[in-house]
């Protein structure tokens, strides 16, 4: 997680080529399997520190990993690799490593069984294979090599049948199918089950195969700089708090009220007088989930009439804060923020409120990554986060952008809300806590006061305690330190009694209720003050405590709001659903029969509940569907001149962009069969790929026709605009193209304003003085 792996493994590959000596003849390359996040990485630090290796690429498309194969069949490093690697490319050369991804390796499998016993296969972010079950991990174990190496910040993450299948893939023959279930026998969190001697013999194999660095670790001189974790509990807002219930019970209107605020207009109806209907909802811990963050979130709490304003903030306790924090770091401090969130609709209701924001909201920018964007839009967000001021906040997907991102320009990392796993919470944390980091770093974590979000909470502190405890035994949730007792196994199982008890019963203090009238009128200041978790007043008076939380079952519970009982028998669900979490990745299907036989037809059950119309049964039964506004697309209008020669005469349109052109100014415009052009800045003006087949983005100068495409753009040599704001008054956003000013164009500029500025100089000079 930012402390040297890739640097480490390829000082050995360098190593290993230099001094090896017991290979002869042609030596097969060592393989590199990695999320693609990462594989940029890997190329740009093999040019960096070892450019004596020859490093392939092996992805994209079927033509480019075809192309891929062949360079390694002919023993010829790639002419079109994005580093020059200083070999002769007219001579033959022989390929030292070559780089995939997981999702590559198993979808040329075959390839990769049958073309080399690899001379060592290393997994970057190797817990990948913690579920052995899985696609990727039984791909894997089907390829041969001669040595293995794992790279993983997180080998323990949520159980210890994650660690037996990193085991298993080092040593089959030890770590056999048949000693799985010790090592799930070990570590159940829904049954309260801990082998605490069985932990400690993995521990004490894991110092014999691991090598461990953390950011605490003496000797290394990584300097960087202290992290504070601030977890910050806060109320719910009233109509959050109505629709938490509305879930919880199944009965609409539950929460009891003087009146209900309209969501979209900010006025006030009156209460309903009629039955209370009940509501039937599929995916009970989801929609507390999603309602514990704001109630938009939630299947029927999202408006009919959806209009930005303030009433985002108002209506979610979690946005009041998120709001004051934004206002107290980016509009105050001037500093870089990120957000994490695991809900793409919180990130998108994350920039309505950013769009909204009071103050000037056009004093800075905002970019984001989610599991949807594109691997070339994702390259562009981070280099401007990292590079151009303007960009003040990154919103990203925990899972999407978690792994494979520098960005230490930040120093503030805000969680919306909290994933089931706290190692991926730990690794989005890495992404600004690192090398390179030279401030500070603030964590602030929301947690949503009485809400399911606090036994996730206690839920993920059990996780890092087995992690804590397995890995390292010393490192704690938060970056608190575990000392430990003693050096044989009893008192080794041993923690210090107030470190613990501090680590686990960090509860809010403070008297907040549920609905806080005031809340949304506090400063900054005081929200950190009475919204901060704190010790609990309880400790463990001894070491029976301890055993007794150890084996404490951490089922997730639906009916708890508050710490109280809630009457839920007029709630209907389908009890299903509340098992996934107690099941296996792998069972989770198992047994499981989702169609009928009707009149000799199979039918889907989950088609039985829809309305005539509808493709999907709707998540809430008795509740209208809502009416989707069909957003009305503007004509496309076009410039009036040749965007070349900026004369009017027999214009050619692109029927993409609002450009007009002539056909013997634009070069490489293409036809399409019905007589329709399309301008050159659709395609890369040196390798001609389009957005397709470039990541999803093309760059296009926004002052002549070329284009470029992610890897032919030099970087350091434009000038990002974004958005060409003329073309935005003729009603064109692009997603798949993003404005800039090349190199030729910046260079002619610059003559002409120093010609201006000589003729003016000229006309000074030679002016008459009266």
């Amino acid at each position: 997680m930012g402390l040297g792996k890739t640097l480490q493994t390829l000082s050995f590959l360098q190593h290993v080529k230099e001094h090896e000596t017991a290979h002869t003849g042609r030596q097969p390359p060592f393989l590199v399997v990695c999320p693609l996040s990462v594989m940029g990485s890997w190329m740009t630090e093999a040019d960096k520190w070892a450019p004596d290796l020859t490093v392939l690429k092996y992805y994209g498309t079927s033509e480019e990993r075809q192309e891929a194969r062949a360079m390694l069949a002919s023993r010829r490093p790639s002419c079109s690799k994005n580093r020059p690697n200083g070999a002769d490319q007219g001579k033959a050369t022989t390929i030292d490593v070559v780089v995939t991804t997981y999702e590559t390796l198993a979808s040329d499998l075959t390839w990769f069984q049958r073309s080399y016993v690899w001379r060592g296969m290393i997994l970057d972010e190797g817990h990948r294979i913690k579920n052995y079950l899985a696609t990727r991990s039984q791909a894997i174990k089907k390829v041969r090599c001669e040595y293995k190496l794992v790279l993983t910040g997180t080998p323990v993450q949520n159980d210890l049948l994650e660690l037996w299948s990193i085991f298993h893939w080092l040593f089959p023959d030890v770590f056999t199918k048949c000693t799985a279930g010790t090592f799930k026998e070990a570590f159940r969190l829904n049954e309260g089950q801990v082998d605490k001697e069985f932990i400690e013999y993995a521990k004490r194999f894991l110092d014999l195969i691991m090598l461990r660095r953390t950011k605490e670790t003496p000797g290394i001189g990584l300097d960087i700089p202290s992290k504070k974790e601030v977890a910050l509990t806060v109320p719910l807002a009233e109509l959050q708090a109505r629709y938490y219930m509305k879930v919880l019970t199944g009965v609409s209107d539950s929460f009891p009220a003087q009146g209900q605020q309209d969501i979209s207009t900010d006025q006030t109806k009156p209460q309903a007088t009629d039955s209370k209907p009940t509501i039937i909802i599929r995916n009970i811990l989801m929609e507390l989930r999603k309602c514990s963050i704001h109630p938009y979130l939630t299947d029927s709490g999202f408006p009919e009439v959806y209009v930005p304003g303030q009433h985002l903030v108002t209506n979610s306790g979690k946005f009041a804060v998120l709001q004051k924090l934004v206002q107290q770091f980016v509009v105050i401090e001037n500093q870089k923020i990120i957000i994490f969130s695991g809900f793409e609709q919180a990130l998108d209701l994350c920039e309505d409120v950013l769009d909204n924001l009071d103050g000037n909201p056009s004093a800075f920018k905002y970019v984001r990554l989610d599991g949807r964007t594109p691997s070339a839009w994702r390259n562009l967000n981070v280099f401007l986060f990292s590079h151009d001021p303007r960009y003040m906040i990154f919103l990203i997907s925990i899972r999407a952008g978690g792994e494979g991102l520098n960005l230490t320009s930040a120093s503030t990392v805000i969680f919306l809300d909290e994933d089931w796993n706290p190692s991926v919470m730990r690794q989005a944390e890495a992404r600004v806590h690192r090398i390179g980091q030279t401030k500070p770093v603030q964590i602030f974590k929301l947690y949503s006061q009485g809400t399911i979000e606090e036994q996730m909470r206690r839920r993920s502190e059990k996780k890092s305690y087995l992690g804590s405890k397995v890995i390292d035994s010393v490192q704690a949730l938060g970056g608190d330190i575990f000392d430990i007792l003693g050096t044989d196994m009893m008192s080794a199982d041993s923690m210090n009694v107030q470190a613990i008890s501090s680590f686990i019963n960090r509860n809010s203090s403070s008297s907040l209720s549920s609905i806080d009238v005031d809340f949304a009128n506090w400063d900054y200041e005081t929200v950190i003050e009475r919204c901060s978790l704190r010790p609990g007043e309880h400790e463990f008076s001894s070491k029976a405590d301890e055993e007794s939380w150890l084996h404490r079952s951490e089922r997730i519970q639906t009916d708890i709001f508050n710490g109280e009982r809630v009457d839920t028998r007029r709630r209907k669900f389908r009890g299903e659903d509340l098992k996934v979490e107690c099941l296996s990745p792998e069972s989770r299907r198992v047994g499981k029969n989702r169609t009928l036989v009707i009149d000799g037809y199979y039918v889907n059950k989950a088609s039985l509940e829809c309305r005539p119309g509808e493709a999907v049964s709707p998540m809430f039964k008795g509740c209208e569907p809502m009416k989707k506004t069909e957003e009305k697309t503007d004509k496309l209008m076009h410039e009036e001149m040749c965007f070349v020669c900026h004369k009017s005469h027999r214009l050619e349109q692109c029927k993409i962009c609002p450009r007009s052109f002539h056909t013997r100014c634009m070069r490489n415009y293409e036809t399409d069969l019905w007589g329709h052009h399309t301008c050159s800045s659709h395609s890369c003006s040196q390798c001609e790929r389009k957005a397709a087949q470039a990541g999803g983005l093309i760059f296009a100068c926004a002052a002549c026709p070329d284009a470029f495409c992610e890897q032919c753009l030099d970087w350091s040599a434009v000038v990002f605009l974004g958005e060409n704001t003329p073309y935005s008054m003729l009603n064109y956003h692009p997603s798949n193209s993003f404005y800039v000013v090349c190199r030729q164009c910046q260079v002619k500029r610059s003559r002409k304003r120093h010609a201006a500025e000589d003729k003016q100089g000229i006309e000074r000079a030679t002016r008459p003085r009266l």
